[in-house]
């Protein structure tokens, strides 16, 4: 009995060792065989990108090196610039301002038989400074923080300085900015390394006397100034058509504040009395089924992005009291055909008609002396362009994007052509670029027409241009 439990015991011990072998080596495969297939999965889903869309650089400032998420150490990579001449890539994937300007770097990525692209969008600009955050107006008493920053400079030594210490007092450590007694003050903001700086006015008011109560009206907001009545805005969001009153109660309606309409989605119409003089940022925003408005013949003010996103909008008469067309304010009036500009207008601001894409033609006045950034940009349906006589700056990327355009003349009177004036205006065949202009930027007629030509003048600014940058042209 005794040898045959000794006997059972060792079957038992045996048993037990085979068992915990067998475990120990299926353990030993299922840690083998996880890491791999959970790398090989997460590798197969993790496509490798860049980390950034766009990014800006300064002229003397930083480079910036490219950086690739989820790239692999068998992965390949290439950089190509599409404008060496703006902003050129190293083979490290390093990317260092030129000149000012745009330019696109392409990034391609190879992983066995698969080939991955990125496109960094890259603006070069000047270095600068500038005060980003301060108020226009303050009442006597109040105080405001004011914030500014340097851009593209490597060492700077900043100060801050008043014009007049009597109508307000500013703290350099805590940066606020504190009203005194009414009058006006510049605040100059200045890098004493560069020489570069910034101003800005603001005007300081005396306290408001107390206001009276304002008689209500059914259907629109308003405040008082100086005893004229200010719309800013209405109760009813759902109106389709609107009458402006040229009297609220005692008060002649003389302004529409910013944003009064901003929005008002449904309203197809609208009536402007002759009394109203000024028209705010943002009045008329967004009113996608606006399809008409007539400016009063007396307006002298027009707010940036006034009629931005009128999609609807067909027609706009300038008045002769209005001297600037602001920033945005027909900025994406897709259904704007025919532009009248008064008598006055000198300026046409950025953005000013960009994306108008049913405009057809345009011709500018010899009132007007400047043409902001992409103020046409991006016209697509905008055939022909007739400058008169008097322009004198056309800036950075005007007309860009203006596919259907087939030739312009620029006018004698123009001094500076900017940097991709008429960059991707694909029909483009003939530009005629007068004597006058003293400097032309980069990339001026990149992307148009394969049989485009310029017409210059010999020895002139522009015929050095084209044979710096082997455009074709003729001379006249």
């Amino acid at each position: 009995m005794k040898m045959e439990g000794k006997c059972a015991g060792n079957r038992g011990r045996k048993r037990l060792a085979a068992f915990l072998l067998i475990f120990m080596f299926a353990a030993a495969m299922f840690a083998e065989s996880m890491p791999a297939a959970a790398l090989q999965a997460a590798a197969a889903a993790a496509e490798p990108a860049v980390s950034v869309k766009s990014k800006t650089l300064y002229i003397g400032g930083d480079n910036y090196k490219i950086v690739i998420k989820n790239l692999a150490e068998s992965d390949t990579v290439t950089y190509k610039s599409a404008d060496a001449a703006v902003a050129k890539v190293t083979a490290s994937g390093v990317i260092k301002p030129v000149k000012v300007g745009k330019a696109n770097v392409t990034v391609t990525i190879k992983r066995a038989k698969n080939t991955y692209t990125g496109t960094i969008a890259v603006t070069v600009s000047n270095p600068y400074v500038k005060i980003t955050k301060a108020p226009s107006t303050m009442t006597v008493g109040e105080t405001a923080k004011l914030t500014a920053g340097t851009y593209g400079l490597k060492k700077t030594s900043v100060t801050w300085t008043l014009s007049d210490k009597t109508v307000a007092a500013f703290d350099v450590k805590t940066r606020v900015l504190t009203a005194k007694k009414a009058g006006t003050v510049k605040v100059t903001f200045k890098d004493t390394v560069s020489g570069k700086s910034h101003a800005v006015t603001v005007t300081v008011n005396d306290p408001p006397e107390e206001e009276e109560e304002l008689p209500e009206d059914e259907l629109f907001e308003y405040d008082v100034e100086d005893g004229q009545a200010i719309i800013t805005g209405v109760y009813d969001y759902s109106v389709t058509s609107l009458a402006i009153p040229n009297m609220i109660g005692k008060y002649k309606v003389t302004a529409i504040g910013d944003s009064a309409f901003e929005g008002l989605s449904d309203m197809k119409s609208v009536r402007i009395p002759a009394t109203v003089k000024s028209i705010g940022d943002s009045a008329f925003g967004l009113c996608s089924e606006l399809k008409s408005v007539a400016l009063p013949t007396g307006l002298t003010y027009l707010g940036e992005n006034a009629f931005e996103g009128c999609e609807a909008l067909t027609s706009i008469i300038i008045p002769d009291g209005i001297t600037a067309i602001p920033a945005g304010a027909f900025y994406g009036c897709s259904a704007l055909k025919t532009v009248t500009f008064g008598k006055a207008v000198k300026e046409i601001g950025s953005e000013a008609f960009y994306e108008c894409i049913s405009l057809g033609s345009v011709t500018i006045p010899s009132t007007v002396t400047l043409i902001d950034m992409d103020a046409f940009g991006y016209c697509e349906g905008l055939t022909s362009v007739t400058f008169k006589s008097g322009l004198k700056t056309l800036e950075d990327y005007a007309f860009e994007g203006c596919i259907k355009l087939t030739q312009v003349s620029l006018p004698s009177t123009l001094n500076y052509l900017g940097s991709s004036a008429f960059d991707g205006c694909e029909a483009l065949k003939s530009a005629t670029v007068p004597s006058s202009v003293e400097d032309m930027g980069s990339g001026v007629f990149d992307n148009c027409s394969e049989s485009f030509k310029m017409k210059v003048k010999k020895n002139s600014v522009a015929w050095e241009y084209a044979v710096d940058y082997e455009v074709p042209y003729s001379t006249y």
